[in-house]
């Protein structure tokens, strides 16, 4: 029996160990005149006399012992190529991504190593080289490499890209309006309704598989894009099992650790990036206010319901720290593969300026002496932010024969807690002396899901149709912003409602709901030059916003015989509340405002017809055209009741948007590109509306504009592009755009230089070039040069055909000797954009490391009219580093530092004008950032 039991434990035991010594080989299979996967192409495995084929999107995926091996690769048509010294490991899967040549240009097979394969060229220089339209992207594979957190580091690698505090993307220097964010092909709202796209540092690099920038227009994209379309790529299926955790912390010298940071006491659940109801409004939003006429005790009771924290204190800052982990694989049951991927991540990021300033200067009333301007107002004073943003996201794949769908949920919930102390003084229109506290909470959450599915129909797979549909919630809410100001003079704090003292709470929601969906058909067939395509598809955009601002003001009667004392947080104190019984005290008054609650629906429908086929063996041509249909409607009415709106069509057009892309292969990896295509951009929903939105913390206040209509935008680009091998290459581009009614942000009131509003000019231009170069340097080790270097540099002229308003004002308002011309930059347009990068990448020992520098110029960022001067945003000089080190036997510890901000720029914004001193419009100082980061691969 004894013998029995041991003969049965060494049969497991080998079994296992048998079963043990398996690995798996996985990759792509491309046609490398396309760029495309071969979907259905053979592959066999000569030692092992065994065979597959790949699936619908050409990947493939077979199971071998431990050994070295020979595979072939075939397809109908194309060059077959044998991959030799394919070394299997135990429990390990290795990666072969192939590229098969035409037939027509080789008839013999081709016979190559896999250590050759690995170094090939990276599949978004073959994306690059091979699409249909004009693109730059960046990849999984150098997210790893640069080291950065989240896309708003990564993207800004890419030519011609700039990025706005580390969240917003500018393409070829032109403002966020006319650049699209969209995830996975569809369209997604951001966290912030004054912007057009999406913060790019939501989604951490550990949840994306590639980020592409189109810069010209195809019928199957959407129109409503002028500089570029970000398309932010998930994971689907893993190539092998993963499990990743990191942990990451940073200190900034001027901001962490100091004593004189504020905060103000929030909620037990900020750390999580929500409130738990501290901040919800107490009372009924149709609750009656009483006036003190009244003499009802239910003021009191609704005065007491409010919270009574009403200025900041000191605190010290803490640190910044991250963590992240994640988990993806690919598994087989039966004929059908499936793949997953999720993913947690968490920042609590704090900052802390001891020296901002926001002012309002003005042009002097005498044009002959009065070269310098006026201040109107000015603002300085000491801001902390503490910044919680925490995301989660899982995928499920399943894919077989012909068929594969996918789904993935995203979701990102960001808390900002913000703190202010600032003096303000007015100068001008009213002369006052203010101590102002500011305390704000601003709750943001997406809330994204996406189903796609693929259908690869036909015996080999010609006829090919996609449709995916993710509906998107967006929900903003600004919960009790309490600003605090009291009027200083001779020593006394007083409550001054006339003279801008008048303490305000207010309460902002904002809920978006957002549906896109598509379809896609694409049918291939054979011409004269090779392989071509046809085509045809739709989509449909429909978003619905509901927008309200709820004020309450603290009004005070009697304050002299009250000891306030300016401190905020005695106004709210028991003793010191109105009561009919004393008559005197602080009480809530409500001030509903009608213009500041909206709805409203935007539809996109769009339609498309295209064609991708080469004309010659060298020249190929994509066109065809686009019909959207876009309707705008808004229910709202202004505060004296005399518009109303109810459901009211604002806007409304039907474009035809036609394209033309050519590409010309001068030589294998040289093209020559042409692009004419006709684009579009149109008002947000902030923008088209009769709201009058009060920016407590720089006390700018944006009034939308009802009348905005649609720019059209027609846009022609040049390209000569020439890849090399393991990723570099160099570009060219020239590219003109004409607009015709763009939207500009501008200060129109020189009794209110705080107040902005949106607006249509007549025409614009811009006119400019693109260079990068990637180059590897030094010798070569191991099969691998290590260090790279790279820059890109884009240069543009814009100018704007003033309309005869402004053409006037600036005319009327012009100094002695000045010459008023009716052309000017256009608003948001940077004139330049430099990238710079030196990269180092050693597989053998384990370093990696990244420097990059990038600054983008001068640009026009409000346009003054009326006494109102121009201002402009200054170039922000970025230096970053980042060196890591990966450890273990198999390379799956790393260990990095980085630098940010190390030339110490500043954020800045100033007054322009004739002959007039530079002046302070905005002023930030972020300082320098040094972090450390860990992390394992299980």
């Amino acid at each position: 029996m004894k013998k029995n039991l041991l003969l049965l434990i060494a049969v497991l035991f080998s079994l296992n160990s048998a079963i043990a010594q398996v690995g798996i080989v996985r990759g792509v299979v491309y046609d490398d005149e396309l760029g495309e996967t071969l979907p259905f192409s053979t592959i066999f495995v000569k030692e092992a006399q065994k065979g597959a084929s790949t699936d619908l999107d050409g990947a493939f995926s077979i199971d071998l012992p431990v050994g070295t091996y020979t595979f072939d690769f075939s397809f109908v048509g194309m060059t077959s190529k044998t991959i030799t010294s394919v070394e299997v490991k135990d429990g390990q899967v290795t990666e072969l991504d192939i590229r098969l040549g035409s037939s027509a240009a080789a008839l013999e097979e081709v016979v190559v190593t896999a250590k050759m394969v690995r170094n090939s060229e990276s599949a978004m220089l073959t994306l690059q080289k091979k699409s249909a339209n004009l693109i730059d992207g960046i990849s999984k594979q150098t997210f790893r490499k640069i080291g950065d957190s989240d896309a708003g580091g990564a993207i800004k690698r890419v030519t011609g890209v700039s990025v706005e505090g580390g969240k917003y993307v500018y393409v070829r220097g032109l403002g966020d309006r006319y650049t699209k964010t969209i995830l996975n092909g569809l369209d997604i709202p951001g966290l912030d309704p004054d912007r057009n796209t999406i913060q790019m540092d939501l989604f951490p690099t550990n949840l994306i598989d590639n980020m592409v920038v189109l810069k010209t227009a195809t019928p199957d994209v959407s129109g409503d894009f002028t500089g570029g379309i970000i398309d932010i790529a998930t994971k689907d299926f893993p190539v092998s099992q993963s499990f990743n955790v990191s942990l990451s912390g940073a200190f900034n010298p001027s901001m962490h650790f100091n004593n004189n940071a504020l905060t103000y006491k929030g909620s037990s659940t900020d750390w999580l990036g929500f409130d738990n109801g501290m901040r919800t409004l107490p009372i009924d939003p149709q609750q009656k206010i009483w006036t003190l006429a009244d003499n009802e005790a239910n003021l009191t009771k609704i005065t007491q319901r409010f919270d009574p924290t009403m200025g900041a204190e000191k605190a010290t800052s803490p640190m910044n720290f991250s963590a992240a982990i994640s988990t993806g694989n690919q598994f087989k049951i039966k004929k059908a593969t499936i793949g997953y991927n999720a993913a947690l991540n968490y920042s609590n990021t704090t900052e802390f300026f001891e020296e901002v300033q926001y002012n309002f200067f003005i042009k002097g009333l005498d044009p002959s002496k009065d070269y310098n301007f006026a201040l109107d107002q000015s603002q300085k004073g000491s801001l902390s932010k503490n910044n919680v943003m925490a995301s989660g996201l899982a995928g499920l794949a399943v894919k077989w024969d012909k068929h594969k769908f996918s789904f993935n949920s995203l979701h990102i919930q960001n808390g900002e807690n913000t703190a202010g102390q600032f003096i303000n003084q007015k100068y001008i229109f009213n002369s006052a002396v203010l101590y102002r506290d500011n305390l704000e909470y601003s709750q943001r959450s997406i809330t994204n899901f996406n189903l796609k599915g693929e259908h690869s129909l036909g015996a080999t797979g010609g006829l090919k149709v996609d449709w995916s549909v993710a509906p998107t919630i967006s929900r903003i809410d600004d919960k009790d912003v309490r600003v605090t100001p009291f009027k200083v003079e001779d020593g006394n704090y007083t409550i001054e409602p006339s003279e801008g003292a008048d303490p305000l709470r207010l309460y902002r929601s904002l809920s978006e709901e957002n549906l896109s969906g598509r379809v896609d058909i694409t049918k291939k067939f054979i011409t004269k030059f090779g392989d071509a395509k046809l085509k045809i598809g739709g989509s449909n955009v429909i978003k619905t916003r509901d927008y309200s601002i709820l004020q309450y003001n603290v009004r005070v009667t009697g304050q002299s015989q009250l000891n306030l004392n300016g401190d905020p947080n005695s106004l709210l104190l028991p003793e010191n509340l109105w009561t009919p019984e004393k008559g005197i005290g602080t009480y809530i008054r409500g001030n509903f405002e009608p213009a500041n609650s909206y709805d409203a629906t935007q539809s996109i429908t769009a339609g498309y017809v295209m064609s991708e086929m080469s004309l010659t063996s060298k020249l190929k041509a994509i066109y065809g055209l686009r019909l959207e249909s876009f309707k705008h409607h808004y229910t709202g009415q202004s505060n004296l009741g005399d518009e109303i709106y109810n459901d009211v069509e604002i806007n409304s057009s039907l474009d035809l948007l036609p394209s033309v892309n050519l590409v010309y292969a001068l030589k294998e990896n040289t093209n020559m590109r042409f692009a004419a295509t006709r684009t579009l951009a149109r008002p947000s929903f902030k923008e088209a509306s009769i709201s009058q939105i009060y920016d407590a913390l720089s006390g700018i206040t944006f009034i939308g504009n009802l009348g905005l209509q649609t720019t059209r935008i027609t846009n022609v680009d040049l390209r000569y592009e020439q890849f090399g091998k393991a990723g570099q290459m160099f570009s060219v581009s020239g590219f003109y755009k004409m607009f015709r009614d763009p939207i500009e942000v501008v200060a129109y009131s020189q009794l209110a230089p705080n107040n902005i509003t949106p607006r249509n000019v007549g025409q614009a231009n811009v006119l400019g070039a693109e260079f990068e170069i990637r180059q590897n340097i030094g010798i070569e080790s191991n099969g691998e040069k290590p260090l790279s270097v790279g820059s890109n540099f884009t240069y543009v002229y814009s100018n704007v055909e003033m309309n005869p308003s402004e053409f006037l004002s600036r005319v009327e308002n012009a100094r002695s000797n000045e010459e008023v011309k009716n052309t000017r930059r256009l608003q948001g347009q940077s004139p330049y954009i430099v990238n710079l990068f030196l990269n180092y990448s050693s597989e053998q020992n384990g370093i990696e490391g990244n420097v990059s520098y990038n600054v983008q110029g001068k640009r026009l960022s409000i346009v003054g009219l009326g006494r109102n001067p121009d201002i402009y945003e200054m170039p922000f000089n970025a230096l970053n580093m980042k060196v890591t080190k990966r450890f273990g036997a198999e390379k799956r510890g790393s260990i990095s530092i980085n630098g940010q901000n190390l030339l110490n720029a500043k954020t800045r914004k100033y007054y322009e004008g004739f002959n007039a001193n530079s002046e302070i419009y905005q002023l930030f100082k972020p300082g320098m950032q040094f972090g450390m980061s860990v992390g394992y691969a299980l």
